[in-house]
């Protein structure tokens, strides 16, 4: 499952700069490429949690902390940058399939932690 924090609760939403306090999330099958959309009732670090629990396996986002960012390493979970420019949901899906997109780890989350600093 592909998960990415979006700014409106429709498919055709783009991707949302914030990571925990984005009001809505997407979840979407990568088999299916089903998409559940939910609010984001934790705004913060219990939205990493309820996308463990939906069995998220691949976040898409502009923005992550250090802390979900380790949570989510800890438990297998593979994070992308998604870029600075607006994305929608099929299209970041699209990037991360064709292998455009650059894999976060623990040596380069600094980049992405700080909002608006990046540095790539």
């Amino acid at each position: 499952m592909y998960a990415m924090p979006i700014k409106t609760n429709k498919e055709d939403s783009a991707i949302a700069p914030v990571f925990g306090h984005s009001k809505w999330f997407v979840v979407v099958d990568k088999e299916t490429k089903k998409i559940e959309i939910f609010e984001n009732i934790h705004q913060g670090i219990g939205i990493v949690q309820e996308l463990l629990n939906r069995g998220v396996t691949t976040i898409l986002t502009p923005h992550l902390g250090v802390k979900p960012f380790n949570i989510f390493e800890e438990n297998g979970v593979e994070i992308y940058y998604s870029g600075d420019k607006r994305v929608l949901i099929l299209e970041a899906i699209e990037l991360y399939e064709s292998n455009k997109l650059d894999r976060i780890t623990p040596q380069t989350i600094q980049n992405y932690a700080n909002h608006g600093k990046h540095h790539h």
